[in-house]
């Protein structure tokens, strides 16, 4: 479900709104693998793709956007792929 989300460029808001009418409330998890597949198609992807793909990713899997108020350590904000 994440996978076909992101291709079909659908906001990470719209997602957890499908699945809480879907599932009612409950835990998400996201499994090790579900994360490498998606890091893995943004190696793969072209210079237009990773405009859309970036920001699907990084929201999902809770990287923060780099802003003046990172801290010290940009390697863990979402630009530094």
């Amino acid at each position: 479900m994440l996978i076909a989300a992101e291709r079909y460029a659908k906001p990470v808001s719209e997602l957890l709104t499908t699945l809480g009418e879907v599932h009612g409330e409950t835990d998400i998890v996201l499994s090790s693998i579900t994360v490498i597949e998606l890091e893995h198609g943004l190696h793969r992807a072209n210079a237009a793709e990773l405009a859309r793909m970036v920001p699907f990713a990084d929201l999902l899997i809770g990287i923060p956007p780099c802003t003046s108020a990172t801290p010290l350590r940009p390697e863990t904000c979402a630009t530094s792929r």
